[in-house]
């Protein structure tokens, strides 16, 4: 597990036992590599990979990678526990819905420096067999909360305004 840790830290500014049971939910994911013989690094990278975590690297602020990490490891949680908002590719979080797809993600106010979830609503936007989105990319609907009841409250009130035809004061 220290390898594991240390690793984590050093690719994405956390430590692995900090987001394990967000991303895994339990230790066993981690046994079950190291039983298979991966090494902590590969294991490391394919986390980072499968749950689109971003690295250290470049000219990016260690503090942030990590924010970014946390956020995502908390929308990734979240995830896990509702029936409406699923973990696809790559770490996309994303919910169906009878006007195409939302997708949450971590985002940086640049003014603070603090990280939110934002909600994009893609309007007409569908999933292909791979899990890939189709359509429409770029958003119809933005929404942004400090934690994540906020973001979908903000964006279930949007949307619905927007479909009624009222216009969103928020």
């Amino acid at each position: 597990m220290s390898d594991a840790n240390q690793e984590m830290m050093n690719q994405a500014g956390i430590i692995y036992l900090s987001v394990m049971e967000s991303l895994h939910g339990d230790r066993q994911a981690l046994q079950r590599a190291f039983d298979k013989g991966v090494t902590p690094g590969s294991f490391v990278s394919e986390v980072i990979s499968d749950f689109g975590l971003v690295l250290i690297k470049g000219d990016r602020d260690p503090a942030d990678v990590a924010n970014y990490n946390r956020t995502k490891a908390a929308i990734i949680e979240f995830s896990g526990s509702v029936d409406d908002w699923t973990l696809g590719k790559a770490g996309t979080v994303y919910s169906q819905n009878d006007d195409g797809i939302a997708i949450m993600s971590p985002k940086k106010n640049p003014n603070t420096g603090n990280f939110y979830f934002q909600i994009d609503q893609h309007s007409g936007a569908t999933l292909s067999p791979t899990g890939d989105i189709q359509g429409d990319v770029s958003p119809s609907v933005r929404s942004r909360g400090i934690d994540i009841e906020s973001a979908i409250e903000f964006h279930n009130e949007r949307t619905a305004a927007l479909a009624s035809g009222r216009p969103s004061n928020k």
